[in-house]
Parts: structure tokens; C-alpha cells; sequence
């Protein structure tokens, strides 16, 4: 179990690096152009569309949170399995389950 707490602060900061890294360019653009048309939209609604609508925004950043991450960790244990594969070890899977 402990391993799987270092494992996981890890992944952690990895994906958190990743993130930051990969903020530029045509992403920053792309959400420039988010940014704008969120306010477009926000205004035109009234007090409770507005409470709905960051609600609804809050539910789909955590569900792409929830996939970056799981991307980040399925990613990380095929390369496992991988290397294991060319260097001719046994990769266990209920490990690769586990995590």
C-alpha cells in the first residue's frame, strides 16, 4: 500500500507538469476563444441559467479531469507492460488493476 501512495503522488505531479507544459500555443488560443464565448453565452442568461451553467461547466472539468488522469495511468502502465514485454519479464496484471 505504500508504494501505491507514492505511485499515485506520481502521478500526481507528473500529470500536473504535463498540464502545464502543455499550455501554449494553440491550446492557449483555443481557450482564449472559450473564454469569450463563455461570457457571450453567460450573459444572455439570467440568475438561475447562470447558476446552472457553472454548474454544468464545474460537472464536465471534473469529468475531464477523471479521463486525463485515467489517460495519464493507462499510458504509463502500457509503457510498464511494454518494456517488461521487449525485456522479457512478466508484467502482472491485478497489479496494473490495483492502481
Amino acid at each position: 500500500m505504500r508504494f501505491r501512495k507514492y505511485l499515485e503522488a506520481f502521478f500526481d505531479l507528473r500529470i500536473e507538469d504535463i498540464s502545464i507544459k502543455a499550455q501554449s500555443g494553440k491550446y492557449l488560443d483555443l481557450v482564449e476563444e472559450q473564454i469569450q464565448l463563455t461570457n457571450e453565452m453567460f450573459k444572455q442568461l439570467d440568475k438561475e441559467g447562470q447558476s446552472a451553467f457553472v454548474e454544468y461547466e464545474d460537472k464536465v472539468n471534473k469529468g475531464e479531469i477523471i479521463i486525463r488522469d485515467k489517460l495519464y495511468k493507462t499510458g504509463f502502465f502500457d509503457g510498464w507492460k511494454a518494456c517488461k514485454i521487449l525485456f522479457g519479464r512478466r508484467f502482472e496484471s491485478e497489479e496494473y488493476e490495483r492502481i
